[in-house]
């Protein structure tokens, strides 16, 4: 009886595991760092750190375009981030200095697809 005390307990004990702990972690310190940079940012005097543009995009039909929609905007010098939506046919660039809305729409329109406005966020 002793040995199947041992295995329940040891059982039980993996419930007290979080398998996502790590990436907890990494969330937490994405934040933090993203909160320091703002606060540098502040201290130097500058109003924001990074500049959003929403490029509306027809074309787009598949996951596959907005990978490659994806991919071709992130090469691009001073795109921070982009995040990319199938179903309002747009996507969100975020960038780190400001970046011509021709520089922008270039490559896009070379993968075959069209670049119906560009604005600011």
């Amino acid at each position: 009886s002793l040995s199947s005390i041992c295995v329940v307990t040891n059982a039980l004990r993996l419930n007290l595991f979080d398998i996502y702990r790590q990436s907890k972690k990494h969330r937490a310190d994405s934040g933090l760092a993203e909160s320091v940079g703002r606060a540098i940012a502040e201290f130097k005097g500058e109003n924001s750190l990074s500049l959003k543009k929403a490029v509306k995009i027809d074309g787009m039909m598949c996951e596959h375009c907005t990978a490659f929609i994806k991919d071709t905007l992130s090469k691009l010098d001073g795109v921070v981030s982009v995040e990319v939506s199938l179903e309002a046919g747009e996507a969100e660039v975020t960038l780190s200095k400001p970046v011509d809305e021709s520089t922008l729409s270039a490559p896009v329109i070379e993968g075959g697809y069209t670049v119906v406005s560009i604005t600011d966020r």
